[in-house]
């Protein structure tokens, strides 16, 4: 016999009584197990198919219905089950659950063309976001203009364009102007002169005198003198000059000419006389005159008195008084008469 509620009233918690027929159990192979032998209470196992086999000993079990524990939800340790019977040995327990991994998302400085972001906080385990990124926008480019340049002769130039400071990124693009190339201009040749050098002909660039041919020296042809001429004639004692003229660019040139030097002419000496004096014999130069070697003076040497004795007059022949006279230049010194001496 068993009981159980009656549904009908349930304030009253009253039984009703219900007769219990003898069971037979279905067998795994298709055979019955009778239980109407069974004693109340007693417990009738199903083992390996068939029903009344000896209880189980849960030598072998699982956990079932574990579940971990996350950052904000509990986890459960599981239920042990006996994996031979399936039946239930023990319940698990609460685990309770471990909170949030903090991690910081740092800033992002917005670019020109990307926006940024602000700090932010996230879990490293769940990867909930716990203080979210606010987007901070684009900054924009900041212009620059690049300025034109000007082609050359052999560089080329380019347009203006435009790139910001900050990223470097193009804007504008600057496009190529070609080069103009040179601008071709003769340089006449120079014929070379007696002193100055010449020149080949050749060519630079009126626009960047870059030399397109260059110039090669031809040497000065020096000068063709002629024979000379005595500009300043030489003297005796001064050196004279002969002029040289240039037949081509009659340029003239003067060399020295050395000083004749003196013709040297013998003055004789003068012997003294009894009253002349006389002279040394000396020399000087028959052109210029120059005394080369001057004559002394040598003084006269005087009468060599010799008296002339006197003579007496005769009968017929006159006499002479006593008179004197050079024995040298028999010049009379003393003598009577008209033209007395004495």
């Amino acid at each position: 016999m068993t009981y159980q509620y009656d549904q009908n009233n349930q304030n009253d918690k009253k039984y009703i009584e219900i007769p219990i027929t003898p069971a037979k159990l279905h067998n795994a192979d298709g055979s019955y197990t009778e239980t109407k032998d069974a004693a109340a209470g007693t417990t009738i196992n199903y083992l390996d198919g068939v029903w009344g086999g000896k209880p189980c000993s849960h030598e072998n079990t699982e956990i079932r219905n574990a579940k971990d524990a996350t950052c904000t939800e509990d986890g459960y340790s599981g239920d042990t089950y006996c994996k031979d019977c399936g039946e239930k040995i023990a319940d698990g327990g609460k685990i309770s659950a471990m909170g949030h991994t903090e991690v910081i998302d740092p800033a992002v400085a917005p670019t020109c063309t990307e926006p940024g972001k602000t700090e932010g906080k996230h879990c490293s385990v769940c990867h909930e976001i716990l203080v979210a990124q606010q987007e901070i926008s684009a900054k924009g480019h900041t212009v620059v203009t690049d300025p034109a340049v000007e082609p050359t002769c052999t560089e080329p130039g380019k347009t203006e364009g435009k790139h910001c400071s900050v990223c470097n990124a193009v804007i504008v693009a600057q496009q190529e102007i070609p080069a103009k190339g040179h601008t071709e201009v003769i340089d006449p040749a120079v014929d070379p002169t007696c002193t100055t050098p010449g020149k080949t002909e050749g060519k630079h660039c009126s626009v960047c005198n870059e030399v397109l041919v260059a110039q090669t020296e031809i040497p000065a042809k020096g000068h063709s003198w002629n024979e000379g001429v005595i500009t300043t004639a030489p003297t005796c004692k001064d050196k004279g000059v002969k002029t040289f003229t240039c037949t081509v660019c009659h340029t003239t040139k003067t060399e020295e000419v050395s000083a004749t030097g003196h013709t040297v002419v013998i003055d004789p000496a003068v012997k003294p006389t009894c009253t002349t004096p006389g002279k040394t014999e000396g020399k000087h130069c028959s052109v210029c005159n120059t005394v080369i070697v001057a004559q002394q003076e040598i003084p006269a040497k005087g009468h060599t008195e010799v008296i002339d004795p006197a003579v007496e007059p005769t009968c017929t022949e006159p006499g002479k008084t006593e008179g004197k006279h050079c024995s040298v230049c028999n010049e009379v010194l003393c003598s009577t008469g008209r033209d007395s001496r004495c």
